[in-house]
């Protein structure tokens, strides 16, 4: 987990990595405008690592792409 001094949440991925999640985010984005604020959607909530259950989220996603999505593919030709 990593934290700047402010408290904030930085997201522990590379610049594609940080792309590539915006982009489903996008994707999946239902947040809505209410009166005169906004009620952020889930994933718009998540991604901003509010909580430990969110950067914990964030961090296993990091996780699968990186160690575990390689393998599964390197096995799917293998078996």
């Amino acid at each position: 987990m990593l934290n700047d001094t402010s408290g904030l949440f930085l997201f522990p991925g590379t610049p594609r990595e940080r792309r590539d999640l915006a982009a489903a985010i996008a994707h999946n984005c239902t947040c809505r405008t209410e009166g005169l604020g906004v009620a952020r959607c889930a994933a718009h909530t998540m991604a901003l690592g509010g909580t430990s259950a969110d950067r914990r989220a964030l961090e296993g996603m990091l996780y699968v792409r990186r160690f575990l999505l390689p393998k599964l593919r390197a096995q799917e030709f293998t078996s």
